[in-house]
């Protein structure tokens, strides 16, 4: 099997993180190298756990932030919290369209392996001509006529139709 160097995008909250090096571990014990492109909370983290980690992101999301983003987060619902979310993920996205290209050439990764809420894995992918894989560690965001989007107040319902 023909071992590769994956650069990992993934949000810096548990739900994802969690399930997310559950995969890298066994792709690492597999004999594939494993590069987190990360912001400065998860650079410790993965260092911490003896992965490598490129940062990016520094300006716009210094050390510690993670907490602040939670905890304000905690104070809203509704749309509210939506808003704040997606704002969060805009900043996100421009960082990593800006700092995510280079620190993944830089590194020498051949895959990217994605969390799904990182929209801009697939740019990035094209943009960098290399192949990329998505992993779902939270609510699907692709769209599905069979299930209503996370953004919805749909009710869940039991039935087929």
């Amino acid at each position: 099997m023909n071992k590769r160097h994956f650069a990992v995008l993934c949000p810096e909250a548990s739900g994802h993180t969690l399930p997310m090096s559950a995969l890298t571990t066994e792709l690492s014990s597999r004999g594939h190298r494993i590069t987190y492109i990360t912001t400065a909370d998860g650079v410790d983290r993965c260092r911490a756990s003896g992965v490598d980690a490129r940062l990016v992101g520094e300006d716009q999301f210094p050390r510690g932030v993670n907490e602040r983003f939670f905890a304000e987060l905690g104070e809203l619902t509704g749309v509210a919290a939506a808003r704040y979310v997606l704002r969060i993920y805009e900043k996100g996205v421009r960082m990593m369209l800006d700092e995510a290209p280079r620190q993944i050439e830089a590194c020498g990764a051949e895959v990217i392996l994605a969390d799904e809420t990182w929209w801009v894995a697939r740019t990035l992918s094209e943009d960098l001509r290399l192949p990329y894989l998505s992993v779902c560690n939270a609510l699907p965001f692709h769209p599905d006529a069979f299930h209503p989007s996370m953004f919805s107040a749909a009710a869940y319902g039991t039935g087929l139709s």
